[in-house]
């Protein structure tokens, strides 16, 4: 479906080069896999085994923040193209886009569905990716406000 809702919005290439892009099309593909399959552990959806998703899991914090970097300096496929093979590098974990794909687009699919997700522009499948990507790096600092922290106004 995500394939081709984009043939008939006809997005220009070049969004389709950037690194959110494979990241939200295969954490979609792991999600939607998930809710049509339901019942399985994580690992049997990302194909990963139970090892490597808890190693990756541990990292995640870390890698989404390289991620965001990628995403933020919108580099080209051949400095993200690895964290979606199934070859580690020294700063890449295997399938490592995998995971971080799905962890974005299940925080997503808490306030959409995955109707209204795979319907998405690339610019706000953009937008999201960052938003969650910065949330789980811890780049995202939220300023609450309790009411025993606000003066009233007088009038």
């Amino acid at each position: 479906l995500y394939h081709f809702s984009f043939l008939f919005q006809q997005p220009v290439l070049d969004e389709f080069r950037s690194p959110h892009m494979p990241l939200m099309i295969e954490g979609m593909a792991v999600a939607a896999t998930e809710e049509l399959m339901p019942g399985h552990p994580t690992a049997f959806y990302l194909h990963f085994s139970e090892d490597s998703l808890k190693a990756q899991s541990a990292n995640l914090k870390t890698n989404a923040a390289r991620f965001l970097e990628l995403v933020s300096n919108n580099a080209p496929p051949d400095q993200y193209d690895a964290w979606f093979k199934n070859t580690k590098t020294e700063t890449i974990p295997a399938r490592g886009g995998y995971l971080l794909g799905y962890e974005v687009s299940r925080r997503v699919l808490g306030s959409t569905s995955l109707e209204q997700m795979v319907r998405l522009t690339p610019a706000q499948l953009r937008e999201h990716a960052e938003e969650q990507l910065s949330e789980i790096s811890g780049h995202q600092i939220l300023v609450l406000a309790t009411s025993e922290t606000l003066q009233p106004i007088e009038q």
